[in-house]
């Protein structure tokens, strides 16, 4: 059983480009991979990795709920006709983001799964300046993009989740990340079609992703006061906190 304890934030106006800054970073050693729902289980061979170091991530099948590219490039997944629709503010960059996944990702996604709440996604991309192509977070949020209008929730649970596994996400300061044939290559691994995959390898949602971005950051930056911080979760204007292990079962009853 994992710990209830969080782990600390990201906040986007603390962190610079400099050494002195990264050490404002946190990094999580050790994250457990969280399975979704134990249905199916998807091998995936990195980039760069010999066949023997293939990661075994258990993503599950999730079926019964939608999943949408919105106008304003927030990604939602769940039906129409829940009760709560929670925002959750990400980085595909942030490790404090990846602890949470892999702490929560599981029971948001069975709630999902059974119509209790829908979540609106929201990719920040102010990690961009410590990946090693210096717009990963960008990057990697268009391949979701890309997923999401394709109208696969699986695929797109599967690749949400498989980016914040821990020796998949790109370490901030790292010497490299993933490409966006990287990226497509994740992206078919979850069960992307060939279109969608095309979609991701060619970065058409880049800008997309980009203008996304910069809507959500403003957004979150006037519900606190100006702390853009990830992950951040909110229950319509209410934030939630974390801290309190027991927050979504507070929420869905």
């Amino acid at each position: 059983m994992t710990s209830n304890k969080p782990p600390k934030k990201y906040n986007a106006a603390k962190l610079g480009s400099n050494k002195e800054d990264s050490n404002l970073t946190y990094i999580l050693g050790g994250v457990a991979v969280v399975a979704i729902i134990a249905l199916i289980i998807i091998f995936v061979v990195l980039p760069g990795k010999k066949s023997d170091e293939a990661l075994v991530v258990d993503y599950g099948t999730p079926t019964a709920a939608e999943v949408q590219l919105m106008s304003n490039g927030i990604i939602r997944s769940g039906n129409q006709d829940v009760p709560v629709t929670l925002d959750i503010y990400e980085d595909f960059m942030c490790p404090a983001c990846a602890g949470f996944e892999a702490q929560y990702g599981a029971d948001v996604t069975q709630a999902i799964e059974d119509g209790k709440i829908a979540v609106r996604f929201h990719m920040l991309n102010f990690l961009n300046k410590s990946s090693a192509s210096g717009d990963y977070s960008t990057r990697a949020a268009a391949g979701a993009q890309c997923i999401a209008d394709s109208g696969n929730r699986a695929a797109f649970t599967a690749y949400h989740s498989q980016l914040f596994v821990q020796g998949v996400q790109p370490a901030e300061g790292g010497p490299t990340d993933h490409s966006n044939e990287d990226l497509a290559a994740l992206a078919k691994a979850a069960g992307a079609d060939d279109a969608t995959v095309e979609c991701v390898s060619t970065g058409a949602n880049v800008d997309a992703a980009a203008t996304s971005a910069e809507f959500s950051t403003n957004e979150l930056s006037k519900k606190t006061g100006g702390q853009v911080s990830t992950p951040s979760v909110f229950n319509g204007g209410d934030k939630i906190d974390p801290s309190n292990g027991a927050w979504l079962t507070d929420i869905i009853g």
